[in-house]
C-alpha cells in the first residue's frame, strides 16, 4: 500500500478509535466517507484571507490542454474531466493573436453574417444532441493548427473500486488470490485488493499481476486462509490528486472531518487546518501560479473566459 493513503487510513483509524486493519463493512464504510469527505474540503476550500472571501481554486486543477484542429472540421473535442474554461486558446509554436472565448450567440451570429474557412479567431463552448460540451471554433478551421487553452478539471474523489467480485484465495509464502476473468489488464501494482471473508475485512496491497491465469499476488495477512474470499480493487491512491507539498494540508483535512464526526463539533484539527495550514498552501499555490506563456502570447490562467463588446474580421467590426 502507497505509504500517503497508507498513512491517511492509519491516522483516521486512531482519530474514530479502530486499532486494526481488520474493518467490518460498516467501519469500511466509514473510514473512506471520511476521507472522501477531507479530501473535498482540501480540494473545494473555503474563503480566508488571501482569497479576499472568494474560493480557491488550486492550480492542479487547471491543466494546460493541447489541441491540433482539424481541415474543415468546426469542432474539437474537450478532455473528459473538463468542467469550465479559464482561458482564450492561444497558438503554440508561432506569433499569432489568441483564439477569443465568446458566447454561443456571438457564434451564431458571425456564422449567419460571414460564414467561412480560415486561420479560428473565436470559439465558444456548445452542446451537441447527445448532451456532450464541445469547442465551436470561427472561421471553421482551413487547416491543422496547434492551439493551448487552460481548463478547470472536474477532480475524482469517490473511493470507487476498479473491480469487485468473487476469488479463490491462496496462503502461502506467497499469498494469492484469482479473481474473475478479464480483470487484471486495469489493474496495476501497488493497488490496493479490500479481501473479505466471513466478517474479516482486510487491505493488502497489489505485489504481481498475472494476467494469463487472473491472479494477483498480494500483502500476506495472518488472519486470512485459504479458501474462497471476496474482493474489491481500488486504485493506489483512489483520491490524492495534489502534489506532495500539500499532502500534509490533505491529512489536516481529513482529521478535522474524522474529528467533527467522534466529537460531534470543531476542534483543534480544524482549527490548524483552517488557521494556519489551508491559508500557507494557498500562498504557495498562488506564487508557484505566475503567468506563463502558450504559444505566442502570455496568459495569466486566472482570467476568466469573457465575452467581448466587439467581434472584429481583420480588423473590421462585424457584430
Amino acid at each position: 500500500m502507497s505509504f500517503y493513503w497508507d498513512k491517511l487510513w492509519y491516522e483516521v483509524q486512531q482519530m474514530i478509535g479502530i486499532i486494526n486493519m481488520q474493518e467490518s463493512p460498516d467501519d469500511f464504510r466509514r473510514i473512506s466517507t471520511i476521507i472522501e469527505s477531507g479530501y473535498k474540503q482540501f480540494i473545494y476550500p473555503p474563503p480566508v484571507h488571501q482569497t479576499k472571501g472568494r474560493a480557491h481554486v488550486w492550480s492542479f486543477l487547471r491543466p494546460i490542454e493541447d489541441i491540433t484542429t482539424s481541415e474543415d472540421d468546426q469542432y474539437a473535442d474537450l478532455p473528459d474531466d473538463f468542467a469550465s474554461m479559464n482561458t482564450n486558446m492561444t497558438y503554440t509554436g508561432e506569433r499569432y493573436k489568441s483564439v477569443e472565448y465568446v458566447s454561443v450567440e456571438r457564434m451564431r451570429k458571425l456564422k449567419q453574417a460571414f460564414d467561412r474557412t480560415g486561420r479560428p479567431q473565436y470559439f465558444a463552448l456548445s452542446i451537441d444532441q447527445s448532451g456532450t460540451q464541445r469547442i465551436w471554433m470561427w472561421p471553421t478551421p482551413d487547416a491543422e493548427y496547434d492551439l493551448a487553452y487552460q481548463y478547470e478539471r472536474i477532480p475524482d474523489v469517490a473511493l470507487d473500486d476498479i473491480h469487485s467480485g468473487d476469488g479463490t484465495l491462496t496462503v502461502g509464502s506467497d499469498t494469492t488470490i484469482v479473481i474473475e476473468e478479464d480483470q487484471t489488464g486495469d489493474i496495476s501494482i501497488g493497488d490496493i485488493v479490500r479481501v473479505t471473508q466471513d466478517s474479516l475485512h482486510v487491505l493488502c496491497e497489489v505485489l504481481n499481476i498475472e494476467g494469463a491465469t487472473n491472479t494477483l499476488t498480494i500483502a500476506g495477512n495472518a488472519n486470512l486462509e485459504s479458501g474462497d474470499a471476496q474482493y474489491s480493487v481500488y486504485p493506489e491512491n483512489p483520491v490524492v490528486l495534489c502534489r506532495e507539498p500539500y499532502h500534509e494540508v490533505v491529512l489536516a483535512s481529513v482529521l478535522s472531518i474524522a474529528e467533527q464526526r467522534v466529537e460531534e463539533m470543531p476542534g483543534q484539527h480544524m482549527q490548524r487546518f483552517l488557521e494556519i495550514l489551508l491559508p500557507a498552501a494557498i500562498s504557495r499555490d498562488q506564487t508557484a501560479n505566475a503567468p506563463r506563456r502558450l504559444g505566442g502570447e502570455f496568459e495569466s490562467g486566472m482570467m476568466i473566459g469573457r465575452t467581448p463588446e466587439r467581434v472584429l474580421w481583420n480588423g473590421v467590426e462585424i457584430i
